[in-house]
């Protein structure tokens, strides 16, 4: 009797030592996939330069080259980017709207440079045509891409202030933080007003002050009937 009391205890004593141990490499394991878990979620890239949210990577500035797009950002993968035509691109090359950014293996983020509605990685009387058009309602910007990079000012809406600091940009050559717009105003058949039916003629009227405050008035009549750019400085 007292060799199958000594038994019981010994199997009690082998069995708790061994759910013990399960217990603890369960708790191991834990452990090692919670850290797994949060290492593999931690965010994937982040830009102190570019807001970057929603598969989007964007407030990117006309003529930013691939190097100079990495040193402006922060990431612990890989990276890959392309153009729209899924070439890749290198080094010295200049990003475009529409350029995708590779992550890893998985993940995927479209570039979005300020201005350069048309994807051709160059801010011209084209982006600003296309902008005009899409303001008064004649042309389409269904693509996500397109319409962020036609948001000028970054602030979540296309307006008149978008497409007089898109001709700033243009005809100065400078990025949209190098000047501020001021006294905008938009006029038709000869009245100010800031009411239009679709397709109406509008003329656009604003100061701009450069960072060497230099001021200088602009009038920009966007037509309707062709694309051509009629902006003279007053």
């Amino acid at each position: 009797m007292f060799i199958i009391s000594a038994c019981i205890i010994i199997l009690s004593v082998v069995v708790y030592v061994s759910l013990s141990k399960n217990v603890l490499h369960d708790s191991f394991s834990l452990l090692e996939n919670t850290k797994m878990y949060i290492e593999q979620n931690e965010e994937e890239i982040t830009s102190e330069q570019y807001n970057i949210e929603e598969g989007f990577i964007t407030r990117i500035t006309a003529r930013t080259t691939v190097n100079k797009f990495k040193q402006n950002i922060k990431t612990n993968k890989d990276i890959k980017i392309t153009d729209k035509d899924d070439n890749k691109l290198n080094n010295s090359d200049a990003i475009s709207t529409g350029s995708i950014l590779n992550l890893g293996d998985v993940s995927q983020y479209t570039l979005v440079v300020i201005g350069d509605i048309d994807k051709n990685a160059c801010i011209t009387v084209t982006d600003l045509a296309k902008l005009k058009l899409y303001y008064i309602e004649l042309e389409i910007l269904s693509d996500k891409a397109e319409l962020k990079a036609s948001d000028i000012d970054g602030n979540g809406s296309i307006t008149i202030t978008d497409i007089a600091r898109l001709k700033l940009m243009i005809i100065n050559e400078k990025d949209d933080e190098d000047f501020t717009i001021s006294n905008i105003q938009t006029y038709k058949n000869g009245e100010q007003t800031n009411k239009f039916e679709k397709g109406e003629n509008i003329v656009l009227r604003f100061e701009c002050t450069s960072t060497n405050q230099e001021t200088q008035r602009y009038p920009e009549k966007i037509k309707v009937s062709d694309k051509e750019d009629s902006l003279t400085k007053k």
